[in-house]
Parts: structure tokens; sequence; C-alpha cells
């Protein structure tokens, strides 16, 4: 073999990865298959080749957890496990050489189960002594085309066992239906709850919807006269084009000013008052105001003042606000994958829109427990991952298409991550990991041994987290991350009424009615902020069904967003009004949700129309 052959073999040799069945022994083990066709005149021949790829599950368990390989004779191969997830494949002297077309199946066992397409890595590779190694070109995919379909329940369901007790364990979870997804997003659009002006929500608002300043009218300008709010007014004279002026003028004026403390309204929690602050549209008098005792506390007035800010107008407003935690943080993990400068730069520029404050980078993996170093004390404080509701390396939805994890949860959504309650973590326990909803015999069992929160103040925030086996660019990080931090930032910086509410049915109804605002907010607003600032956010494919007269009804998780249908296979796109579609019986129809901008759509799904006579 010399490097022309062995690079024509990489180039052309088709592998196929499928999943086969995932609860054929219950939730141990499952099967899978390596499809190899060779489509070049080079013979891959028995010899010193060797296939290596990376395998989240261990492959041949029973053979490779106490051996150094496994031989699967029936294929003429043999599996080694090399290190951590990367496993070899190489032939045996029984392999049977593979000529132009020809393919073999090797079928194989592995360890738990598999039910997501991403769950198979990219960029597999080829060796061959003395010749430089290639990555097999069919691999080299992000979208992952050499991984088959998940057809069948047994390919994406996790298990199916019987407890020692005789109960059944079985995955309810199935991907959404059109039908399914558009039934969940209904109580966004039959909420009258009216749009967030500002997120996160603040602390007290009064906001005007007919009286407005427009910023282009005259010469407005910012002042300061605190040499410490510089670069505060230089960062909104960037954002807004408006010159800084070093005297005031009588008008149309931004003031930046500190002053001795924010007078804040008594509430029944704790509110961090180092960064509170005061904003103030006055249209009156052609003023703009924001206050406060800090500067970090006047940065984020700047924040909400960008957020009211739209097409040169700013709504007469009155706003009081401060946090209820000081720490709102997101952990990024850029071990496993790592992620440049300019991607967490770009990542801290979108999370100080919403008023994050803390960017936890996850450097190395050490499982190491640190013994405690007096004074430093904090290395070895508790921390608490909630991985239910703040992971987002977890998918959007139960579908094997999504990107992500799913050992806490089988999917988490932005509306799960809103609905989050970090002062009463028992009152977010909702499903079991088979998908079945906790009933009123199973709340009873776990509040027996529930320990009620004495110290509320040793709570100091909430921090999302983002683990990176399976985000390889900046696009699947950004589509991994929003919109769901949005949603902990609403709450990391702002207390819901519904969140103390104690009777588990109203708190739902007030809870959903809130999270309607906030994906209208999405929709209409803050989705086209994101896109301004090149973020790829992730976008839900929209909810379908046919009406008895066969005209087709559409929606999405966030009201506001495009979306698109064909009917003629993708070849043609046309944007859904508010009405319900009429489309020709028995037609293949393709549905997108579209970015504001239309530079980027969600999945495809598809349906049939009905055969309406």
């Amino acid at each position: 073999m010399d490097q022309k052959s062995f690079d024509l073999l990489t180039d052309t040799l088709d592998i196929h990865y499928e999943v086969l069945d995932n609860i054929h022994q219950g939730r141990k083990i499952f099967k899978a298959a390596i499809t190899l066709t060779n489509h070049c005149s080079v013979p891959l021949e028995p010899g010193p080749w060797a296939i290596y790829l990376c395998h989240i599950r261990l492959i041949e368990p029973k053979y490779l957890s106490k051996n150094s390989f496994a031989e699967l004779t029936e294929y003429g191969v043999k599996f080694s496990h090399v290190n951590g997830s990367l496993f070899k494949l190489e032939p045996l002297e029984s392999f049977k050489t593979l000529t132009n077309n020809d393919s073999v199946k090797i079928i194989f066992l592995a360890q738990y189960y598999s039910v997501a397409k991403t769950d198979v890595l990219p960029n597999w590779y080829m060796t061959y002594p003395d010749l430089i190694p290639r990555i097999i070109k069919c691999t080299a995919d992000e979208d992952l085309n050499f991984v088959g379909q998940f057809n069948k329940p047994s390919q994406w369901k996790r298990y199916d066992y019987e407890l020692a007790d005789g109960k059944r364990r079985y995955d309810i979870y199935d991907p959404f239906t059109p039908k399914v997804r558009f039934e969940r997003n209904l109580s966004a659009y039959s909420s009258n709850e009216e749009i967030k002006p500002v997120i996160p929500t603040p602390l007290q608002m009064v906001c005007s919807k007919t009286k407005c300043i427009y910023l282009r009218e005259g010469n407005w300008v910012i002042y300061t006269k605190d040499l410490t709010l510089s670069k505060d007014a230089e960062y909104l004279s960037g954002k807004l084009q408006l010159k800084i002026v070093s005297q005031l003028p009588e008008t149309k004026y931004i003031y930046l000013k500190l002053v001795p403390s924010v007078q804040l309204p008594p509430q029944n929690h704790p509110l961090i008052s180092k960064e509170a602050y005061t904003l103030t549209v006055d249209c009156l008098e052609d003023v703009i105001e924001i206050t406060a005792s800090t500067s970090q506390g006047l940065f984020w007035g700047i924040q909400s003042l960008l957020s009211l800010y739209k097409d040169e107008r700013i709504p007469e407003v009155k706003i009081v606000d401060a946090p209820r935690y000081e720490y709102r943080g997101l952990h990024v993990d850029v071990v496993r994958n790592f992620h440049g400068k300019q991607e967490m730069f770009k990542l801290i520029d979108s999370m100080i829109m919403y008023k994050m404050n803390k960017l936890h980078l996850h450097l190395t993996d050490d499982e190491g427990w640190r013994i405690e170093i007096p004074g430093l004390e904090e290395m070895t404080s508790v921390v608490m991952s909630q991985a239910t509701h703040l992971y987002f390396d977890h998918p959007y939805e139960p579908d094997p298409e999504e990107r992500g994890l799913y050992w806490a949860a089988r999917f988490i959504d932005t509306e799960k991550v809103f609905k989050f309650i970090p002062d009463d973590l028992y009152a977010n326990a909702d499903y079991k990991l088979t998908g079945e909803p906790l009933s009123i015999d199973d709340i009873k069992t776990y509040e027996k041994k529930i320990v009620n929160l004495k110290v509320p103040e040793n709570i100091i925030g909430i921090q999302g987290q983002l683990w990176s086996e399976l985000v390889r660019t900046s696009e699947q990080l950004e589509c991994m991350v929003f919109p769901r931090l949005i949603a902990m930032a609403e709450r990391a910086w702002h207390k819901a009424s519904w969140e103390d509410e104690t009777d588990k049915c109203k708190r739902d109804a007030e809870s959903t009615k809130d999270w309607a605002s906030l994906a209208k907010t999405l929709g209409t607003k803050e989705l086209s902020r994101l896109e301004q600032a090149h973020i790829a956010y992730h976008l839900v494919p929209p909810g379908a069904r046919f009406l008895e007269d066969g005209r087709l009804e559409v929606n999405c998780t966030y009201p506001g967003l495009p979306i698109q249908y064909s009917i003629d296979n993708g070849e043609t796109w046309t944007t859904q009004s508010n009405e319900p579609i009429h489309i020709p019986s028995n037609t293949k129809v393709l549905l997108q949700t579209s970015s504001t901008d239309r530079h980027r759509s969600s999945r495809q799904i598809e349906l049939l129309s009905p055969n309406i006579s």
C-alpha cells in the first residue's frame, strides 16, 4: 500500500453507523452496526490497517472491560480499547477482502444505550504502517450524514426492564410529532400576557405604551461628571452613536450618575443593593437618567436602556431595579472540546445583555477533592448542580436528531429552565427518568424526606452548565446556550411571584402565563437582538395540525418567529401568515421555523395532507 492508494481509499471508503436496538437486553446493552463499503479500485485486504473511532459507550463491554481486545470472528475484525473513548477496529487474518463496491456489516454490542444521532462522534481516521494517517472523508462531516436514521421505538428508547419488585420501567419518551409540538406551543398563543419590555424583569417598572423619546430628534448627548463612569459612557456612546459632553446641557441628554444609595422597595427576599440602579426616561423634559451607587449597578441600567431601545426610540419609563442573586453565571467546558478566545468574548458580550456576571471556564478535568486551605475555604464550598434544569448540554426535545446528552433529563427546553425555582428544589421535581409524571403518591413519599431551607442567604446564585463532549463548533455552542441562558438569567435576577405559591396547580398556571410572556418576548424581540450579535441560537421546529377541512394550522415555541412551508420538496418556501394554510389533498408539506433575518432555519418536519374530496 502506497500513500496515493491509501489516500484514495480513505477518500472513498463509505462508513455507515446505525443503532439497531437499545432495549433487547433491558437497559445494559445496545446493539449497533458499522458497515464498511469500498468504493474504489484499491482493495481493502487483511493487513496492518486500522480504523480509529471515538465512541462514548464501551464497545463489547463483556470483553473490553477485562481484555485488551474483542474478536468478532464472524466478520473477521477485532475491537481494541485504546484509552478513554478511543477505540480501534482492525482486521483479523480471516477478514474477507473488500474490492470495489463490496461491503461488510459488523454488528456489535455496546454499553447502556444510544438514542441520539450526536452520540456518534465524527472524524474517524485510518492508519497504515509507514503512511500518513488520514481522516476517513465520509465521517468528517458535522452533519453526521454517515449515521443512520432512528426510525423505530427500539432505536430511540433507552430501556425496558423489570425491577426486583416486579415493577416495569419503560422509557415512554417519543420524538414530538408536529401535532404534539403544536399542542405544547398553544399556551404561548392562548395567553393574553404582554411581552416583557426588559429581560430580566425589573423589580419595579412603569412603561408607557404611547410616549417615547426619538434619539435622532435634536442633538442628544451623553453626560457624566464621574470619572469612574468614563468607560460606561464610552460603551453607551458606541451603542447609541451619541457624543459624550463635558457640560450638562439643558435638555436632550442621557445622564449617568453615581449616588450614595438607591432606595429599593421592601421585599420578602433579600436584594443585592450594590447592583441596584434606577432608569428614568422623561419625555416631557427630554431627559434620560441612570443612577446607581456603583459602576456595576449603573452598567446594568445601561443594559436596560439598550433593551428598551428600538428603531431609534425609547419609551417613557421609570425603573427601580436590583438582582435577587449576586452570582449569575455560566459554566463553559473548554477541555473536552476547545472553544477559542473570540468565541468567549462573544459569549461574554451576549451574557451582559441579560445581566449575567460570572463566566466559569472549565479548564481541566481533575477529579481529586481539594483539602481545605486556611483562608481559602471557598475552594471547598459545596456547589449543587441542578442538572435536570440547568444543564445546557442536554437536548431541547426528546428527538434523536437533537444534539445533547440525556442522563439527567431526556430533554431540557427553554420553558423548563424558565420555570426552575431555586429557593425550593423539591418543587422542581416533575418527571421520572422514564418520562412518567410524578404522581401525588410519589410526591407524598419524597415530601417526608424534605429538608427545608433554613438559611436562604446561603444560596448565592445560579449557574448554567455547558459541558462540551458533543459541542465542537461555535455554532453548536451558541445553539446549546441560547435562548436557554435568557430564561436562566430571568430566574437569576428576578424572583417571580409564582415561585412562592405552594399550591402546585396554581403555581403551574401562573408560571405558564409568565412563560407565555417570555416566549412572546423572545419571538418578537430578544432573538432578533441575538441575531444582531451574530449568535446562532437554537431554532425549534414548528408545530402543526390539520383541521377537518384540510387546512393546516402551524405555530412555534416563540410566537413571532417566521414559519415557512414548502409543497415542492423545498425548492421554494412561503412564509406563513396568521391564517391556516390551504394545502392540496395528498400533498407532502415541509415546514421549518426561520430566524427573523431569514438566514437560518430549524430542522425540517414533514407532513402529508389528508385526502379531502
